[in-house]
Parts: structure tokens; C-alpha cells; sequence
């Protein structure tokens, strides 16, 4: 029960220190987030972004930067706490307890590109659509809010979803 805690804990350390480095943190220190997005994004429309040395990456036409706010680091981190330690409540070994870790860090990485990916999208969309209401940045505020927000419910539902199958395909063996 003890050893429980301990991964809890380690999990929590991992969060609050990842964010707190956070802080420190410029748009050139985030590119580990941001070219994929970046990548994913010209992709999906077309077209290409100029990075700007400690800004972000630029595109005239869409007139939009993706900096340091759009990278979704609070994301991938509260994304990873989420999900390693709903994992931790249906493992029972230590060693997959260790072996959860490393693989919520790279789920988290690779669901947080994506998601940043879709808002984006959505938010090239919606500019494109001449709304006054998208042009107010409360608005672009709360739209990134709903989409992180949603999709965090989401991985932890189909994540729990997962691990109760597991857990009843195990029982009947």
C-alpha cells in the first residue's frame, strides 16, 4: 500500500516540477511542442509558418503566432498526472507501475500535438469565418479551454473504459 503512494507521489513530483520549469520557459525552449504542431498544422492547410527566434511561429495570411501559450504544456502535464494515476488505481505490480510512467509521458506528448493540431484548426476556422465574436481574445481563450478540457475527459474515460475491460476479461480467465 505503501509502494501505492510512493508512484502517486512520484507522479505528482514529476507535475509540479515540469511545471514549475514551465515558468522559465520561452516559445524557443517549447519546440519540442511546437514544429510538430507547426508541421501538422502548414500541413492541414497548405501552407507554411516563418519561426521567429523567441516567438513562436508566424503565418501572415491566417495572421496567427504559435508561441509559448499554444504549445499546451499545462495540457500534456495534467494529461499524463490524469491518466498515470487512474492507471495506478488498477495495477497492482510495481515494475508496470514504473513501466506506466515513461508511456503516459509519451501518450501525453503525442495526444497534446494532436489536440493542439484540431485547435488550431478550429481556430483558423473560425477566423475564417469573419465572426466578431472569434475575433475577441476572451473568446480564443475559451474555445482553447473547452477543446483541453474535452479532450482530457475524454483520455481518462476511454482510459478507464480500457482499464475495466482489462480488469473484467481478467476476472473470467
Amino acid at each position: 500500500m505503501i509502494k501505492k503512494y510512493i508512484h502517486i507521489l512520484v507522479g505528482i513530483a514529476i507535475f509540479l516540477l515540469l511545471k514549475v520549469g514551465y515558468i522559465q520557459t520561452s516559445s524557443d525552449d517549447l519546440l519540442f511542442l511546437l514544429s510538430p504542431t507547426n508541421k501538422l498544422v502548414s500541413l492541414f492547410i497548405g501552407s507554411t509558418f516563418s519561426y521567429i527566434k523567441g516567438s513562436g511561429y508566424f503565418h501572415p495570411e491566417f495572421n496567427i503566432l504559435i508561441e509559448k501559450s499554444c504549445a499546451g504544456f499545462n495540457f500534456l502535464i495534467l494529461c499524463f498526472l490524469i491518466c498515470y494515476n487512474t492507471c495506478l488505481q488498477h495495477i497492482t505490480r510495481v515494475t508496470k507501475r514504473w513501466i506506466a510512467l515513461p508511456i503516459f509521458l509519451l501518450f501525453s506528448y503525442f495526444l497534446t500535438i494532436a489536440v493542439n493540431t484540431s485547435r488550431i484548426l478550429i481556430s483558423i476556422s473560425l477566423s475564417a469565418s469573419k465572426n466578431t465574436l472569434t475575433n475577441i481574445s476572451s473568446f480564443h481563450q475559451l474555445q482553447g479551454t473547452f477543446i483541453y478540457l474535452f479532450f482530457l475527459l475524454l483520455s481518462y474515460l476511454i482510459l478507464k473504459y480500457l482499464l475495466n475491460k482489462r480488469i473484467k476479461n481478467e476476472e473470467l480467465t
